[in-house]
């Protein structure tokens, strides 16, 4: 599972997000700027794992607000049509931080640092649960054709550093965390398997991680959004969604 190689047309995908943060400084916008950029421009590479004949179709879509009508719509036609030859097709669903930032009370320091008894508003959750059941009932396998795997990847989880005070959301017992245990939850109640991706990265450290001094001071999780090591945790990844698909759809 460790030899997949990709060759893409069009606008590369890092490209298309330094082009959304060049346009503006501001996560909202920038983010909702990847979503139209996608929906204009699709992402979609051509795979081969361990050489020809083993070829994969893979595409790809940014996902900001849980509910977005018509990118949602545009994606579920999208699958639609890969899966109409009756080749196995896998849907990756994701999708959480993004979607706070359309509250007006939402601020930019929370992608990075959430103080330590930080409680999310009830109004946020209530969004948030209402939204993800939407997209969950639209991409419910029960929808879809039966060779059509559709999965959950939760949001990318650290370990903490060993000081004390405001931590990442995307560590272990933080923001992202509870996300991930929510989302899990409404997942499964739509026949939408989760991935468990968090005990796999408890293993490695994003990039600039880096643990508190004597003093508890100092320390910090680097970016566990962008910062792991694909190489280290890919292969295992995909093996799970392999062995996912397996027992649900194509056993």
């Amino acid at each position: 599972m460790t030899a997949l190689s990709c060759c893409h047309r069009g606008l590369r995908l890092v490209s298309r997000f330094k082009y959304c943060t060049r346009k503006s400084a501001d996560f909202r916008k920038t983010a909702l700027c990847k979503e139209r950029l996608y929906a204009r421009e699709p992402y979609s590479a051509t795979c081969s794992m361990f050489g020809p004949p083993n070829s994969t179709r893979l595409d790809f879509r940014w996902k900001t607000d849980m509910r977005s009508a018509p990118f949602d719509e545009g994606t579920r036609s999208l699958v639609l049509q890969r899966a109409a030859a009756g080749r196995r097709t896998i849907l990756l669903l994701s999708g959480g931080p993004a979607h706070f930032t359309r509250h007006a009370d939402y601020t930019r320091g929370l992608n990075s640092l959430v103080p330590e008894h930080f409680e999310i508003p009830r109004r946020w959750l209530e969004d948030y649960v209402n939204q993800t059941s939407h997209l969950l009932r639209l991409f419910s396998p029960a929808s879809l054709p039966p060779h059509v795997c559709v999965l959950w990847v939760p949001i990318h989880i650290s370990v903490r550093h060993n000081g004390s005070g405001a931590h990442h959301p995307s560590t272990v017992g933080g923001l992202h965390d509870s996300i991930n245990q929510l989302t899990a939850s409404l997942a499964s109640r739509h026949g939408v398997s989760p991935l468990e991706t968090t005990s796999l990265l408890q293993q490695l450290r994003p990039k600039g991680f880096r643990d508190a001094d004597a003093f508890g001071r100092g320390g910090s999780e680097g970016d566990p959004y962008h910062g792991f090591p694909s190489a280290a945790f890919a292969p295992q990844m995909l093996q799970q969604v392999c062995r996912a698909c397996e027992q649900l759809q194509w056993g």
